[in-house]
């Protein structure tokens, strides 16, 4: 795995962890407090509402408290009372929601008066009893039916008492369930249902109530009176007391979904934040791995062109941490070990050249140039004018393999040198050796001396004369673009095919174990020119060997012919 992929996964995973963390934590805190504010909100709505029909009832408690003062001031007296009785339900029934037939009172015995034609017996109703034995002012009854009408009523049965606070009669005010159920209607909470009941579940509106909601509702009242909330079956029931009521509350069901709508949106919201905040990171992960590792996989690739032998790599890593100054640290180390490898090729260079040096001093040329001049006057006073010419040859010969001590001589004077040789070759071995040459080149151009003679005395030595016939060589040189092209092939007994690629092996390794003449002339080129020469050996058994020079064009006398190129 890369280390990029690991620092991406790692730093994902851990970034993953936090943010699931502080997201469920985040979410959680987020949609508890929205859900308290929005249970807040509805509790203050639902008990302003409850306020408002507290207010209305209490208003209609005051009028019959009116009334009662009324009646006690005439004595009970029905006569004088029921005018003024007439002439309320006329006036103010409609506030009842009833036009004629809101206002009724009565003595004891459960007998009401109406109207002069409309009287009423409520002595066998609950509240009438309940009433007779109640220290309170007023009682709420449950929903009953008008008797002038047939329309759903409460009434609000109030009791009159005498100067002993015993109750003598009682004042009736007919509230419609209809009036109660404009005021239900008028409640826009959340699209719920709402209704008045009391704490025994009996309704007071018309709305219809799943059985189920008022009996757990009934059961929830009886444990409190205070605003509360009840959730049954994905519903939120809200209720609250009435005031100016015994035991009426105020109920709305709201499906607990759409009460929370905004909170569960308000929740998507936060995941939708918290997932594009977890794309940012991984995507900012990413780029900070490869911000750190991108430096480090270039180093890694200099370091294996550097393994592959290329020197010249550039490491571009422009970073002020610990990854720039180590690439810098690199790049000087590579620098340094490419200028101790150019001083040990050239060490080895002045190494060769000195010891070729050490050769050529070893040899006086004077003295032998001196005696080889005496030999030839001899020969030639003797008559004997092959010995001059093996002489003469044999001076040339010397002569330029010394050079002065140059390493580079003219190509007229190496083919000169190595002319000389054949010429003492030929005396040598008479009419087995034929040479030719054929120069299509400036003969001008500097060439390493001695590379030809080796050449030829390879092709003489294991080619011509191991044939039971004569032998032939052809040296070609040619001119071709930028380099000089020297050929010298045999039409000697060849080279098998092992032997072959053997000497191709050391040719490869520069290591010579039987060619040195062949794997030293390689060596020496390579030395001076590096990749821009070659020497190509190919040979067939039987029928020669060639052997192709490849070197680039140098003009003038210069021991560094690099200079000149």
């Amino acid at each position: 795995m890369k280390l990029s992929t690991k620092i991406l996964s790692v730093f994902s995973l851990l970034t993953l962890a936090v943010f699931i963390i502080l997201m469920i934590a985040t979410t959680s805190t987020v949609k508890k407090s929205h859900q308290n504010v929005v249970n807040s909100f509805s509790t203050q709505t639902f008990e302003f509402k409850s306020e408002e029909i507290g207010n209305w009832l209490k208003s209609r408690i005051s009028e019959v408290q009116v009334i009662s003062v009324f009646a006690k001031y005439n004595n009970n007296d029905i006569e004088k009372i029921l005018p003024y009785i007439t002439r309320l339900n006329n006036e103010i029934g409609e506030e009842y929601g009833s036009d004629i037939t809101t206002f009724a009172v009565g003595n004891n015995d459960g007998i009401g008066w109406v109207t002069n034609e409309l009287s009423i017996d409520i002595s066998e109703r609950e509240y009438f009893k309940k009433g007779l034995t109640s220290d309170k002012e007023y009682i709420f009854s449950k929903p009953v039916k008008s008797r002038a009408d047939d329309t759903l009523i409460t009434l609000l049965h109030y009791l009159l008492r005498d100067e002993n606070d015993k109750v003598c009669g009682f004042l009736n005010a007919a509230i419609s369930l209809e009036k109660l159920d404009e005021f239900v209607n008028q409640i826009d909470f959340y699209n719920g249902t709402s209704w008045i009941m009391d704490g025994n579940g009996n309704i007071y509106t018309s709305c219809k109530v799943d059985d189920d909601i008022i009996f757990n509702l009934v059961s929830e009242i009886k444990n409190s009176k205070d605003t509360r909330q009840l959730v049954q079956n994905e519903k939120t029931v809200f209720y609250t007391n009435i005031p100016c009521t015994e035991n009426w509350y105020l109920c709305t069901a709201v499906d607990t979904n759409i009460m929370y709508r905004a909170s569960t949106q308000l929740t998507k919201n936060l995941l939708l934040i918290f997932i594009i905040a977890i794309i940012m990171v991984i995507i900012l992960s990413r780029r900070l791995a490869e911000g750190i590792t991108r430096p480090i996989e270039k180093l890694t690739e200099s370091m294996k062109k550097v393994e592959n032998g290329d020197l010249d790599v550039i490491v571009d890593i422009n970073t002020n941490d610990e990854i720039g100054s180590l690439s810098k640290s690199y790049e000087n180390m590579i620098l340094r070990i490419k200028q101790l490898m150019d001083r040990i090729v050239q060490d080895e260079k002045e190494k060769r050249r000195s010891e070729l040096r050490i050769l050529q001093a070893q040899i006086n040329p004077h003295f032998l140039y001196n005696t080889l001049d005496t030999l030839q006057w001899k020969a030639y006073e003797s008559g004997q004018d092959d010995m001059v010419t093996i002489i003469q040859s044999l001076s040339t010969f010397f002569r330029i393999s010394l050079s002065k001590g140059k390493e580079f001589i003219p190509l007229s004077k190496e083919i000169e040198h190595v002319k000389s040789y054949l010429v003492i070759q030929k005396t040598r071995f008479e009419d087995t050796l034929n040479y030719s040459f054929n120069v299509n080149a400036d003969t001008s151009f500097y060439v390493p001396k001695l590379i030809l003679q080796p050449l030829v005395e390879n092709a003489i030595q294991h080619g011509i004369n191991q044939k039971l016939t004569a032998g032939h060589i052809q040296i070609n040189i040619n001119q071709e673009k930028d380099s000089l092209c020297i050929d010298i092939i045999d039409d000697g007994v060849g080279i098998d095919e092992d032997k072959l690629a053997e000497i191709h092996r050391e040719m490869e390794s520069l290591k010579p174990k039987d060619c040195y003449g062949l794997i030293n002339v390689c060596n020496r080129i390579k030395l001076e020119y590096g990749d821009k020469s070659d020497i190509q050996l190919k040979s067939e058994k039987g029928k020669g060997t060639s052997v192709r020079i490849i070197l680039p064009l140098i003009k003038g006398d210069n021991n560094e012919p690099f200079n000149n190129m």
